[in-house]
């Protein structure tokens, strides 16, 4: 386990990693800005400084996901919600077991215990629906 400290100052790195990357990307977007040329058409240039701002934030947000920090982030997001699930299911198989009602294991063996059931009775259905043919073409 970690000290308190050290899980302070990590974090703090993070957070310092997080704001450098969109302080940089509001340099690039400050940076587009200043691209403005009043001799342009005012619909075109508002076109082109909308592609340039989209471009931009779209690199920086890849740039951002593609970070150590992040991908440690998401995968720690993705281990606590796996182990969210299992515990959910764990709490459930005791509520199940503490008060003796059925889970989804009981009801899928009841229901392939009814489908083995129609199969048999349709089986043998079909085999006095043959001696019956039979009989009729015997007599």
């Amino acid at each position: 386990m970690e000290e308190p400290f050290a899980q302070f100052n990590k974090a703090w790195e993070q957070a310092g990693a997080f704001q450098k990357l969109w302080l940089d990307n509001a340099a690039k977007m400050t940076g587009v800005l200043s691209q403005y040329s009043p001799a342009a058409p005012p619909l075109e240039e508002a076109r082109r400084l909308r592609t340039a701002m989209f471009k931009a934030l779209g690199e920086s947000c890849e740039e951002f996901m593609r970070t150590p920090q992040f991908m440690e982030a998401m995968k720690g997001w993705i281990n606590a919600s796996l182990e969210l699930r299992r515990m959910q299911r764990a709490g459930m198989d005791g509520l199940h077991d503490q008060f003796d009602t059925p889970d989804k294991e009981d009801i899928d063996g009841i229901l392939l215990t009814i489908r083995h059931s129609e199969r048999r009775i349709l089986d043998r259905l079909e085999e006095l629906e043959e001696k019956i043919d039979a009989m009729k073409s015997n007599a």
